[in-house]
């Protein structure tokens, strides 16, 4: 092999792999996104009687809201801290699958999983809010 040849190959398995990497994440965020949204979206209309009586018996929307915030921020959060954990756990053994594609220091892969954390946190936010907004306005 000469240079040239040895990296044109060494792209095109990484290029692959990315992009299978990126199909598959597009696929599991977008089954993720419609769960939650339906999930949330029935327990809404679940909940719309139970709101009710609670405006009926006198609570203010303040503290309804409050209530309800605190059932839409477990359901949605909970799994992500969940998951977290379990990333944590398996480093070791994704970091020694990792070592074959040339990722050799513990460190690098330390960012490389605060980064992809950190966009999976964003995007998870962002579906929070939607829903959450959705949810609150099926339930008043």
């Amino acid at each position: 092999y000469t240079r040239q040849e040895y990296l044109k190959s060494v792209y095109e398995l990484n290029g692959g792999f990315l992009f299978l990497g990126i199909i598959i994440g597009i696929v599991f965020l977008t089954g993720t996104i419609l769960i939650t949204y339906y999930k949330q979206m029935s327990e809404g209309y679940e909940d719309r009687d139970k709101y009710q009586v609670m405006k009926k018996v006198g609570l203010s929307d303040r503290l309804i809201k409050k209530t309800s915030s605190s059932q839409v921020v477990w359901m949605f959060f909970a799994p992500l801290i969940v998951a977290s954990i379990h990333c944590l756990v398996a480093s070791k053994i994704i970091f020694e699958l990792l070592h074959m594609f040339a990722i050799t220091k513990y460190m690098q892969y330390g960012i490389y999983f605060i980064a992809v954390t950190l966009v999976f946190v964003i995007v998870y936010f962002i579906i929070f809010k939607l829903t959450s907004r959705a949810y609150y306005r099926i339930v008043q």
